[in-house]
């Protein structure tokens, strides 16, 4: 028997409630508005969360139809997630970021998980391919997510927030969302390796594929990938004394950050010292380009051979930004930590300590499923 929560009974779309957290009333904002109140058959209710004055967001999401939270401000979105879900009255909650645009069948499929499998805890979406976003860097981003969603193992040990449902027992059970992190970070990977710990079932759904409006530029990819996922994800990782091998974590990766970073020493040391610089940068390309190639062959299909010679500059300095954020977050660690790392008992408290439950969470003890992560010992 493990401690848990007891399975809800049958799950119709009219008993998922959807909640968004927003702060810009931009185009993507009324374009997932429009795709969420144009599913068949509806969700039972939608549920927007403002970060703070922002009346725009507050206009648009009343005249679609949604009943309107507003937040301090400031907060982050694991707050807003968490107010949202406090007040959700489906017995699933269903969440999506603001630039994301549901299919029409979605909330009948998300019932449909839950319904069919009893165990189930909770159940992810997936990307598709095509983006609205324009641009090499956020057609490349947005192709990215997909390979790496799509080569993931479906019984997942994480959590995506930008179109994932949890049942509302087994989320205020656990506290939700951790609200130290006051901007968009990792926290919904940690709220997902939280439930998996405690022996919960995620699942993630290839067959039904949302589309994500995320606009990206150079400098907001830089910043994304070293503050607010390499570095608090390295923390996360250091504290659970636990490394994934499922998402960005999976060994072609780390193969693949090593390469990148011989390939840049190499062509630093190529000015200085040609031949080292040479016998360093071509063996590190050519293991770049091997660990990705179902990638590469993928961009080359769907964009071209042109686009693909964008890319590969870009990927590489993807995983140099992994290795950055990687390094900052081990020293952080260990400067807060004042030693190299921290005790196994003090580790075992950090993994383990999460938000309290929210008010009113019915936790009993229920027979679940254990939960299966490919690629574990």
């Amino acid at each position: 028997m493990t401690e848990g929560v007891l399975p809800d009974p049958r799950v119709s779309a009219a008993a998922v409630s959807v909640v968004i957290p927003a702060h810009h009333a931009d185009e993507g904002f009324r374009a997932c508005l429009a795709s969420v109140a144009s599913c068949r058959p509806p969700a039972g209710e939608v549920i927007v969360v403002v970060d703070g004055e922002a009346p725009g967001c507050t206009a648009l999401a009343a005249a679609a139809g949604a009943r309107v939270l507003v937040t301090n401000g400031g907060e982050g979105p694991a707050v807003a997630r968490n107010r949202g879900a406090r007040e959700a009255a489906g017995a699933v909650v269903l969440f999506l970021d603001a630039d994301v645009v549901a299919p029409s069948d979605l909330m009948d499929r998300v019932a449909a998980a839950f319904d069919q499998d009893p165990r189930l805890d909770g159940h992810l979406r997936f990307l598709r391919r095509r983006s609205r976003g324009p641009g090499v860097v956020s057609v490349f981003r947005n192709l990215l997510h997909h390979h790496v969603h799509q080569t993931s193992q479906p019984e997942a040990s994480s959590f995506w927030s930008g179109c994932g449902a949890l049942r509302t027992s087994v989320l205020g059970a656990s506290g939700g969302f951790d609200e130290r992190y006051a901007r968009p970070s990792v926290e919904d990977i940690e709220l997902g390796s939280r439930l998996v710990r405690a022996g919960r079932r995620i699942r993630l759904d290839r067959s039904l594929q949302v589309k994500h409006l995320k606009r990206w530029s150079l400098w907001g990819m830089v910043v994304t990938d070293v503050r607010d996922r390499a570095l608090p994800w390295t923390e996360l990782i250091l504290a659970e004394r636990r490394l994934p091998r499922d998402l960005n974590l999976r060994p072609g990766h780390r193969v693949s950050t090593a390469a990148a970073l011989t390939l840049v020493a190499g062509l630093v040391a190529i000015p200085f010292w040609p031949l080292l610089g040479l016998l360093l940068a071509a063996p590190a390309l050519v293991a770049l380009l091997a660990a990705n190639v179902p990638f590469y062959r993928r961009l080359v299909t769907l964009r071209g051979p042109a686009f693909l010679v964008a890319a590969i500059p870009l990927h590489g300095l993807h995983y140099l930004c992994g290795a950055l954020g990687f390094g900052a977050g081990l020293a952080r660690h260990a400067l807060s930590a004042g030693r190299p790392f921290p005790s196994r008992e003090a580790d075992h408290v950090a993994a383990s300590a999460g938000p309290e439950p929210f008010p009113g969470a019915r936790i009993e003890t229920a027979e679940l499923a254990p939960a299966r992560i490919a690629g574990e010992p």
